[in-house]
């Protein structure tokens, strides 16, 4: 995978795994989910 250009003005979530989120939905937000390797293994808008 290459590089992941984003804005940095923007909202970004990062979530670890089991970590608890808000269900509030933003459509503008990047939310990055990780394993416990640190290993992305979603990204969503949201």
């Amino acid at each position: 995978m290459g590089d992941l250009r984003y804005p940095p003005s923007r909202e970004t979530r990062l979530i670890n795994p089991g970590e608890m989120v808000t269900m509030e939905f933003n459509p503008e937000r990047l939310n990055i989910e990780i394993d416990k390797a640190g290993r992305v293994v979603a990204v969503t808008c949201g």
